[in-house]
């Protein structure tokens, strides 16, 4: 019951000694699957599409294999974390208590990557999995028919000059030295074909390891914001 859903599992060694964490997450995301596979999703518009089935799988394995055979000191907390897409799910189990009744001196965790051989680990110094933000920002003007643009404002050319200014900010304003990913997966517009919408939506997310750079990302997109806004009046 920490965060809601999560579940914590303890597995005691055969010897006295500190206790460690195993982290998995159990999201599933909005999504019908179609793989085929034997381990599809059996629910309707749910699918682990980020892999956390198969991490899941991983930690109910290990601690199969840590039940049955005992054989470590000390003892190991088998976390299973809910909402890890967006929902914050690993601070509600710590609000929740996580490790005062699971007092662990670490926590590791891992993360499937396709790309990698089958069987092997790759290990690096430093962040592997970045922080995430989300944005949602809305060009609002007025609307008119697709014949007769001038009588408007084309809320969706100002968008899309938007779009391709937001790759300035990881090409232009962060150093090589650094890195950020932005990414606008979301652009609505009107809903007709001859209708030119008063407004235009459009959404995404900035991946990033560095405070600074996260900060600096926001900057720029409030500014190309509104300076392409200002300039399709």
């Amino acid at each position: 019951g920490l965060g809601r859903t999560g579940v914590v599992g303890i597995v005691r060694g055969r010897q006295e000694g500190p206790m460690i964490g195993l982290r998995t997450d159990i999201d599933a995301l909005p999504m019908q699957e179609r793989t085929g596979l034997p381990h599809a999703s059996t629910q309707e518009g749910r699918m682990h599409a980020c892999g956390h089935d198969g991490h899941t799988a991983m930690l109910l394995a290990t601690a199969r294999i840590l039940a049955e055979t005992r054989d470590f000191a000390g003892s190991v907390a088998l976390i299973f974390q809910p909402a890890e897409e967006g929902g914050g799910g690993g601070r509600e189990m710590v609000e929740d208590g996580l490790f005062d009744r699971a007092d662990c001196a670490s926590v590791w965790g891992l993360h499937n990557w396709p790309d990698l051989p089958l069987g092997s680990f790759c290990a690096i110094p430093g962040p592997v999995m970045a922080g995430i933000d989300y944005f949602d920002i809305a060009f609002e003007g007025q609307g008119t028919h697709a014949g007769i643009p001038h009588d408007g404002v084309d809320t969706v050319l100002a968008a899309a000059h938007f779009v391709t200014a937001v790759q300035s900010i990881p090409g232009r304003s962060v150093s090589a030295h650094e890195t950020v990913v932005v990414g606008v997966s979301m652009f609505k517009g009107s809903d007709a074909h001859v209708v030119m919408g008063d407004r235009a939506v459009i959404g995404g997310s900035v991946r990033f390891f560095d405070a600074e750079v996260r900060e600096l990302t926001e900057r720029r997109l409030r500014r190309l914001a509104q300076s392409t806004a200002e300039a399709f009046d």
